[in-house]
This record gives C-alpha cells, sequence and structure tokens, in this order.
C-alpha cells in the first residue's frame, strides 16, 4: 500500500489448485464451487504468509492508532527481507516515534 496515495500495490500472483476424484455411488467427487473454495483458502493462506500482506497490516494497524500492533507488524518483513527497505524504515522509524511519545504523554501527571 502507498501510504501516501492509499493505493494498494502487490505484484505477486498467487495460485491454488484442488481437485478430487471419487464413485458417483459411494463417495461422489466435489463439486465445482467445493473446488473453488478450497483454491481461495491455499490462496488466502498464502497471502496471509506472504510479507507485504504483514506491511500492510501494518498500516491499517497504524491508521486506527494501535502503534504498538502497528510496531510489531513492520517488525516481521523487516526482519523477513534482512536488508533495509525504505518504506519499511520509514514506517518503523514512524511508530517508534509515536510509541514514544504515547509513552511520554502517558508518564505526565494528570
Amino acid at each position: 500500500m502507498e501510504v501516501r496515495t492509499g493505493k494498494i500495490i502487490y505484484s505477486r500472483n498467487l495460485t491454488g489448485m484442488a481437485s478430487s476424484s471419487g464413485c458417483e455411488d459411494r463417495q461422489p467427487p466435489k463439486g465445482e464451487a467445493e473446488l473453488f473454495d478450497i483454491a481461495k483458502k491455499q490462496i488466502k493462506s498464502q497471502l496471509r504468509k506472504d510479507v507485504a500482506s504483514h506491511y500492510i497490516l501494518g498500516i491499517c494497524a497504524e491508521s486506527r492508532a494501535d502503534i504498538d500492533a502497528a510496531l510489531d507488524l513492520y517488525k516481521l518483513p523487516d526482519k523477513a527481507i534482512g536488508k533495509p527497505h525504505d518504506d519499511i524504515m520509514l514506517s518503523l522509524n514512524r511508530t517508534i516515534n509515536a510509541s514514544n511519545n504515547k509513552k511520554k504523554l502517558e508518564e505526565q501527571p494528570k
């Protein structure tokens, strides 16, 4: 997701595949809709594991002011990539600053 414009940018093709066999009289093969659902579940699982999805989830958490969750979600792709990535580093720095500011506000007497 491009933070400035709100565009979702995703460039990886994900695929899922399902098959079924059986005998009509004993255990019929799964129908087209059921096989399609199985393939969709595979794709959703791949997407959840993808680094980009963590970054997007981090942005979502940050947009709802859940700084701690955003920070955790930004750390996952940062570790997975293994080298600095400009967008992730900016997001990490931004949420670390927000977390520090939040702590300072909570420490102030009321």
